[in-house]
């Protein structure tokens, strides 16, 4: 039988573990989930159309060439572009296993299917 201070200690050992130190709980009224990063990565500029029919869904940015070094190839979930055959390589070694990567196609039918 436990004495009423084990008791104590054993259910603030819980709350240490079960608190919201790391980002909340979904039922935490705080918690803001984040949103999925969707890029352009040098294909669509103007990604206002996107963003106002995802909202809510996901972030949507456009990502330019001059911008590759700032970390968000890596962070997005999901990258479009046109073609994996004219990324630059420096680009391509951003691209993770688990993206998804969506390729609008080139105007060449060779590049896209190589």
């Amino acid at each position: 039988m436990q004495t009423r201070s084990q008791y104590s200690t054993c259910t603030s050992r819980s709350k240490k573990k079960t608190g919201s130190g790391g980002g909340g709980s979904p039922s935490d009224p705080n918690h803001t989930p984040q949103l999925p990063l969707i890029i352009s990565f040098n294909c669509i500029e103007d990604v206002s159309f996107e963003q106002q029919s995802l909202t809510g869904l996901a972030s949507v940015e456009h990502v330019a060439l001059s911008d590759l070094s700032d970390g968000r190839i890596e962070s997005a979930a999901v990258v479009l572009l046109h073609s994996l055959a004219f990324l630059p390589r420096a680009a391509q070694r951003q691209l993770q296993s688990w993206q998804l990567i969506i390729c609008l196609g080139s105007s060449s039918r060779v590049v896209d299917s190589a």
